[in-house]
């Protein structure tokens, strides 16, 4: 349910009573966010060759979608870093929902970002360590970017802060992104694991030198048109 700025204060007391709002860091939270890069790496460069990078019609569409989206959010953390503060609900049955999405969080972790703060809805005391927060303390948390538009949204467990993405900027990144790759798998001078071969070609414009194991593909999420290079221990990937 939308909730207007003048009863903002009352629907944040309201929720309060039953999930408690409270500062824990990414450390404290990471245990209920379970991420496996090298399933986004792979879903990188199969779907690279895509070409319409702002369709979302098919499974395939999706998972290329988050996995460029997760580049671009690994490159935004680094460079100009996020402008609010991420919640969460943690559920009774431990699991939890986070916003926004559950893919800012992988970006966190993968930049090992474990002291970047969250705003967690505690109903069920998982950090009883961790103190209430007040309405003045939350709504600090969510400064509006010039240009932007707000909302608030009274949900399951939280009160959620929604602010308009500037899409074409974030498309515009997926095109470039392409652009480095060519549009095409890296070409691997080297080896790799048996069960990643297919992620290769032999005229790829982005170029592996060494051995890659399935498990360090999340390296290439690593690369993009701000960071050609990416060195690791067995291989280095030059776009």
């Amino acid at each position: 349910m939308d909730i207007t700025k003048e009863c903002l204060r009352e629907a944040f007391e309201n929720k309060s009573r039953v999930s408690i709002p409270k500062i824990a860091t990414l450390a404290e939270c990471k245990q209920w966010h379970p991420y496996a890069p090298k399933q986004f790496g792979k879903n990188l460069l199969k779907y690279i060759h895509h070409d319409n990078l702002s369709e979302n019609k098919t499974d395939d569409d999706s998972l290329r979608n988050e996995a460029q989206k997760l580049v671009w959010l690994i490159d935004q953390y680094k460079t100009v870093g996020f402008y609010s503060t991420p919640q969460a609900w943690i559920k009774p049955n431990g699991k939890w929902r986070v916003h926004p999405g559950s893919v800012r969080v992988n970006a966190l972790i993968q930049c090992k970002a474990y002291e970047t703060k969250f705003i967690v809805w505690d109903d069920s005391n998982y950090l009883p360590n961790n103190k209430q927060i007040s309405f003045d303390d939350w709504i600090n948390e969510f400064p509006i970017p010039e240009g932007r538009i707000s909302r608030f949204d009274d949900v399951e467990g939280m009160i959620e802060f929604h602010i308009s993405e500037d899409r074409p900027e974030m498309y515009d990144y997926y095109k470039e992104l392409r652009e480095l790759y060519d549009g095409k798998r890296p070409r691997l001078f080297g080896s790799c694991d048996d069960s990643i071969r297919h992620l290769f070609d032999d005229d790829g414009k982005v170029e592996v030198n060494g051995h890659v194991t399935e498990d360090d593909l999340g390296a290439f999420l690593e690369l993009n048109q701000n960071n050609k290079k990416v060195i690791e221990t067995n291989f280095t990937i030059v776009g």
